[in-house]
């Protein structure tokens, strides 16, 4: 007897988690949800699950329950919450044979970005210069432990900027040189062994939020090569975004790597490559995307009772 695969996106209600459920949906592969907030849209999408906080002591018992009950044997994280208590509690799901997207020996690194700016550099990949003192302008301090409390980025040019920003964000924070230039996220997929499968930089038009609002496709062999060579020296599995600067000389500075998919996922979705579907199936090869293809974002509403 065939036991029936099924899929659970956790962090099922924001953006990127509904692009996965409506990805995973229209390749008609069983997708389960689950978040703490009742007011979710998912609910229209599929099965959505009620569970505890990522913080909680009691938020693995409930993945684990949904394993066991609803047959889980794959989970994809839609945001760093979910990703860090995944990877944290990896062996009660490796003992239940449930593949967890992103795992590598370097996951929790990438959730520490002075830690993933040592790893770019030791590699070989340029990235900002971290910075010791916050009177060396310009730069960006942004939060260094994802996936515990609010994310924050600040662009810091001068002393005028400082009264905006709160201390706890310098204590929480790392600064980094400004680089000024094209913003990518490159939305990846790679096998076990980091080798990719497909790689699509989006230029990043128009940000809001630290949302993508406007963004378009760009056929960069020269980047594609990069994230190539990087995921291989690095152990980039599974569904990946990774992002970059690209300056004025041509030079790309890397800022992150999220082991898990990108709010902006859809578009490349959108362009003809179903990434979770390919991952779920373990595709060793990818469609070509429509290049040149662009997003504008626009608001939709969720209609309950």
């Amino acid at each position: 007897m065939t036991i029936r695969e099924n899929v659970l996106v956790a962090g099922s209600g924001n953006i990127t988690g509904m692009n996965i459920i409506s990805a995973l949906k229209t390749a008609n592969i069983p997708v389960y949800g689950c978040d703490f907030n009742t007011i979710n849209p998912a609910n229209t999408l599929c099965n959505n699950f009620i569970i505890h906080k990522c913080d909680s002591n009691e938020y693995i018992i409930d993945i684990l329950d949904i394993i066991e009950k609803y047959h889980i044997t794959h989970i994809i994280a839609s945001n760093d919450h979910d990703v860090r208590a995944l990877a944290e509690a990896y062996t009660k799901l490796a003992d239940r044979k449930v593949s967890l997207n992103g795992y590598s020996e370097n996951i929790l690194n990438w959730l520490d970005k002075e830690k993933t700016a040592t790893l770019f550099s030791q590699n070989g990949f340029l990235t900002p210069p971290i910075l010791n003192e916050k009177f060396n302008f310009p730069y960006v301090l942004r939060k260094n432990k994802m996936g515990n409390k609010q994310k924050f980025v600040h662009i810091v040019n001068s002393e005028n900027d400082l009264h905006k920003i709160q201390n706890e964000d310098y204590e929480n924070g790392i600064i980094t040189r400004y680089i000024k230039g094209k913003e990518y996220t490159i939305d990846v997929l790679s096998d076990s062994n980091g080798k990719v499968i497909s790689a699509i930089p989006r230029l990043r038009i128009e940000v809001k939020g630290g949302m993508v609002h406007h963004a378009k496709i760009i056929n960069n062999q020269k980047l594609i090569n990069l994230i190539s060579r990087m995921c291989i020296r690095l152990k980039i599995t599974g569904i990946s975004c990774i992002q970059c600067i690209e300056n004025n000389e041509g030079e790309y500075y890397f800022l992150e790597v999220n082991p898990r998919p990108g709010s902006g996922m859809d578009l490349s979705i959108n362009a003809g490559v179903n990434i979770p579907k390919l991952w779920f199936e373990k595709a060793t090869k990818a469609p070509e995307p429509k290049w040149g293809l662009q997003m504008i974002r626009y608001f939709n509403g969720y209609y309950f009772m």
